[in-house]
């Protein structure tokens, strides 16, 4: 059973990678460029694919995009390099000096668009850190400190990037700024739980509500830090493009639940269910998919949070799975539970999730709740068959567990 939730898996990102799922928006919104010749910004996890396209249907003759380190060289992304696009990497899940590097580059690339051409802006997931450099206003110690105690928060990525958007350079309209004066269309491929995907890469195409103001002085005070004592920066004059998302979590619900039916399961999909501890999600799902009649399948979409605790090497998925095989070894029902990020990656780790029973933790030689509780589900999975390994999947639309009775 482990085979057919991998399966199911594959086929989630395949139906929400960024060239299948943009071709549904994109063709009839770009009508109006023609041939006109079209300059594009991009960035996040998609952005290779995004980027693609766009190119697909107008005349792309310059641009830059910034993606995780390797993702460029993946074997995922060789159909979608383009000529005329710049690739440049950024540092993730946490800012760094290649961060800092790609947002001068996008900056200076940017700046030298030819004079009235078109743009196309091109976001998703995981630009918070790439373009992770501090506006000049905020001083570099304080972003640093700011960003390394959201790392070990367990806040939701979209309260996040209320916080990371008032701070960073290209962030909160920072692009948006650079851009003034020509015509924007921009692209959101979403990786947050809310509407609201002006925070999708802490909001480079948009400036922060009064009211995304009023969260960060309260969320930021939450943390520790004093709002008065971090420099406002002022407001650009830019007139902030519509954005148009090509796409979301429930695009990966609908690919399983797809999948799922061709290999005979009877099948329901529940969106937002996964938020929250991860932990806590992992315990839910095992004793929901016991409760159902063999031949279930639950498609689960969302993405938890993990507080981190201990010292151990893991991510939220991981954490996730291996809360369910302990509550599984415990009922003792015959199910089957997968949890994994749609980009391919969990936390620090080189796994996209892991795939778990009711028999995984009955090994003598691990104790599952030890490692559980110091967050080190990471090199429980080691060297098992329950680690989920794909690589960089070029999209990012959070993350599904798929429940399987058996």
């Amino acid at each position: 059973m482990f085979e057919h939730t991998k399966t199911i898996l594959h086929s989630a990102i395949q139906n929400a990678t960024p060239s299948t799922a943009s071709f549904r928006v994109i063709p009839e919104l770009l009508d109006l460029y023609d041939e006109e010749p079209i300059c594009l910004a991009g960035v996040g996890k998609a952005a290779l694919p995004m980027a693609w396209s766009v190119g697909q249907i107008c005349n792309v003759v310059d641009g830059i995009v910034t993606v995780p380190e390797g993702y460029a060289n993946a074997p995922s992304a060789q159909a979608y390099l383009s000529d005329g696009i710049n690739v440049i990497e950024g540092n993730h899940p946490t800012p760094g000096k290649k961060s800092q590097q790609s947002v001068i580059e996008v900056i200076e690339k940017v700046q030298s668009f030819r004079a009235g051409s078109s743009v196309v802006v091109v976001i998703s997931g995981g630009g918070s850190s790439l373009w992770g450099a501090p506006h000049p206003t905020i001083p570099d110690e304080l972003y640093n400190r700011v960003m390394d105690t959201l790392a070990k928060s367990a806040l939701p990525v979209d309260t996040m990037n209320v916080i990371r958007s008032q701070l960073g350079y290209l962030s909160g309209g920072g692009l948006c700024d650079l851009l003034h004066g020509r015509r924007v269309a921009t692209f959101v491929l979403s990786d947050v739980p809310v509407d609201d995907i002006s925070v999708v890469a802490s909001g480079p195409m948009t400036h922060p509500t009064g009211g995304q103001t009023t969260r960060f002085q309260s969320m930021i005070s939450e943390l520790g830090f004093d709002w008065r004592n971090i420099p406002k920066r002022a407001q650009g004059s830019c007139s902030q493009s519509e954005l148009i998302k090509i796409g979301d979590n429930l695009l990966a619900l609908e690919g399983a639940r797809t999948k799922a039916e061709e290999l005979g399961f009877t099948v329901s999909i529940r969106p937002g269910f996964i938020t929250g501890e991860a932990r806590e999600v992992g315990k839910s799902i095992a004793e929901e998919i016991t409760a159902s009649t063999p031949g279930t399948c639950v498609v689960y979409g969302g993405e938890s949070v993990v507080k981190v605790t201990g010292r151990g090497k893991g991510g939220r998925n991981q954490e996730l799975a291996l809360s369910a095989a302990i509550e599984l070894d415990k009922i003792d029902i015959a199910a089957t539970i997968l949890a994994a990020g749609t980009d391919g990656i969990d936390g620090p780790t080189n796994a996209a999730g892991a795939v778990v029973n009711e028999l995984t933790c009955r090994d003598a030689e691990r104790d599952a709740g030890v490692h559980l509780a110091n967050n080190n589900s990471y090199n429980y999975f080691l060297g098992s068959d329950n680690h989920i390994i794909t690589g960089p999947t070029q999209t990012n639309v959070m993350d599904i567990a798929i429940a399987v009775r058996r």
